[in-house]
């Protein structure tokens, strides 16, 4: 029987607010594509899971489709702009501060609008658009369970840039009725306010026939911590050890595919990728945030990245920590990622540290069969990864270069 077992464990998934030094910043300019054809596909999808869960289907209305234009807009300047998951995202504030029910509130003030909600999403893979909003089971009763949530109106925004799609869903249980959603899709530029009391405003919009680029893969640099991996290991056998269970092998294949994996975290929460994507919902005030993992960037598990599957394997995943102490620590103290650690079952191990930047992102891959060889590498590389998102493709080093000269 193959059992597979994989567990979480993210330290923090966020920096700070956008802003300015020195002179303030008070707005930011990006370049996109509003797709209001994927809008009314989203809407169309939703509906019809929302009939089949017994209805009531959601309008889409004009000025909530522009708002959530500007909203999607906004969450591109978000994302690209810190690199990162910021605590505003978090918590649905927009980058000048507000929530998010204040893009809405000219058209749509609360007085009138009844109850109201906001889901997002973040991926490369339009097709897969429908699924990524079904991830997280929050999410997926916000927008397809119309007797929790019975939505009378829905905007949706789609923005298009470098390969990345924004799509916001604004719902609201009492809408205003406008129609005359546009058709087609329109290169605009947006300014987006960064300073409190500023807001988002499209400053250029010409309709295009132009089709949207598709992104099979993304490029990071780093470093590859080979020192802190077999620092990991040490400690890890050292646990083992107090529990009498025997020591785990240093495999050098299942390392060279913990260092990718570790580059493929990075890519889906810090850029943030297809199923990976960070998704969030808000109902009257109530945040209810969800995180999917161990899920490639085009979908399939973690675990396909062995070259062979072996009859136990597992894998361990954290953000954050800073060393190999902190990061083995967390671990411990989590009963699903401690029984990796511990289980008797596996024989070798591979772990993969990747330093981008501020962040660091830890994986441990874990295997039934014994390693091939004694193994226990101490030097640190950098290195340029092409994070694949076509599975026909896998994720690859392009460049490395050992920081010891060698």
């Amino acid at each position: 029987m193959i059992m597979r077992t994989i567990t979480t464990f993210i330290a923090f998934l966020l920096l700070v607010v956008v802003s300015g030094t020195g002179g303030a910043q008070t707005t930011r300019t990006v370049s996109g594509m509003f797709d209001y054809d994927l809008a009314k596909t989203l809407v169309k999808g939703a509906n019809q899971e929302r009939v089949k869960n017994g209805g009531p289907t959601m309008k889409l209305e004009h000025d909530l489709t522009e708002a959530a234009m500007l909203r999607a807009a906004e969450l591109y300047a978000q994302w690209d702009g810190l690199n990162a998951f910021s605590q505003a995202m978090e918590e649905h504030k927009r980058p000048n501060g507000k929530t998010f029910q204040s893009i809405m509130e000219a058209k749509y003030p609360e007085q009138t609008c009844g109850n109201y909600g906001e889901v997002y999403v973040c991926t490369y893979n339009t097709p897969r658009m429908m699924k990524e909003l079904k991830i997280f089971p929050t999410e997926e009763k916000m927008l397809f369970d119309p007797i929790q949530y019975p939505w009378r109106a829905a905007g949706v925004g789609v923005f298009r840039s470098e390969g990345r799609i924004i799509c916001v869903f604004l719902v609201v249980s009492k809408g205003n009725g406008t129609s005359g959603v546009p058709s087609g899709r329109f290169n605009v530029e947006v300014q987006v306010g960064t300073a409190s009391g500023k807001g988002t405003s499209v400053l250029k919009r010409t309709e295009t026939t132009d089709k949207p680029v598709v992104t099979t893969s993304v490029q990071t640099r780093g470093t590859f911590r080979y020192d802190f991996a077999s620092e990991v290991v040490a400690l890890v056998n050292e646990r083992r050890r107090q529990a009498g269970e025997p020591p785990l092998s240093m495999d050098s294949t299942l390392t060279e595919c913990a260092m990718r994996r570790s580059t493929e975290v990075e890519s889906c929460i810090v850029m943030p990728t297809s199923t990976f994507c960070k998704s969030s919902v808000i109902t009257r005030g109530t945040n209810l945030p969800g995180v999917h993992g161990h899920i490639r960037p085009y979908g399939d598990d973690a675990l396909s990245i062995l070259p062979v599957r072996p009859s136990t394997c597992g894998e361990n995943l954290a953000v954050g920590q800073k060393t190999p102490e902190e990061v083995v620590e967390g671990w411990m103290n989590s009963p699903g990622h401690r029984a990796n650690i511990l289980r008797s079952s596996f024989k070798s191990i591979g772990v993969g540290c990747y330093v981008r930047g501020k962040n660091v992102f830890w994986i441990q891959l874990f295997s039934s069969d014994p390693a091939n060889a004694a193994y226990r590498p101490k030097h640190q590389e950098e290195v340029t990864v092409q994070v694949s998102h076509d599975r026909t493709v896998e994720t690859k080093v392009l460049r490395r270069m050992r920081t010891d000269g060698r």
